[in-house]
């Protein structure tokens, strides 16, 4: 799966790239949260499935940044270094256990603003 995905990330990035450049257009990523720590954790599968999650998140950060794109590590907020912290018992997630809450959404503007608005050049 996670061989899938790098092939899909590539080859959407390329599309993109090959429709707009990084000098006159502003393209930004995200490197995703997962809002199922803790009911994994209740489960007993998060051992077995937090380091795909993290594999996920950092290839999209690598990938991204070998073509100067900014990524928005909204994993690291709501997860922590780790990815073992509950995005739930910060108050970033929505009473339905998946979406965001008011407090998730805005935490993930203030990463993307972060990076900035201006095209980033060559």
């Amino acid at each position: 799966m996670l061989t899938s995905f790098e092939t899909n990330f590539d080859a959407v990035i390329a599309e993109i790239l090959s429709l707009r450049s990084t000098d006159d257009t502003t393209i930004r990523t995200i490197a995703y949260f997962n809002p199922f720590v803790g009911y994994m954790k209740e489960l007993g599968i998060y051992e077995d499935i937090n380091p795909y999650g993290k594999a996920f998140n950092e290839y999209i950060v690598q990938a991204a940044s070998e073509r100067n794109i900014p990524a928005a590590r909204v994993y690291l907020a709501m997860n922590g270094p780790n990815g073992d912290e509950d995005a739930s018992d910060k108050g970033y997630i929505s009473w339905d256990g998946v979406h965001l809450s008011d407090a998730g959404h805005r935490l993930v503007v203030e990463l993307h603003r972060g990076l900035g608005y201006e095209a980033l050049g060559p």
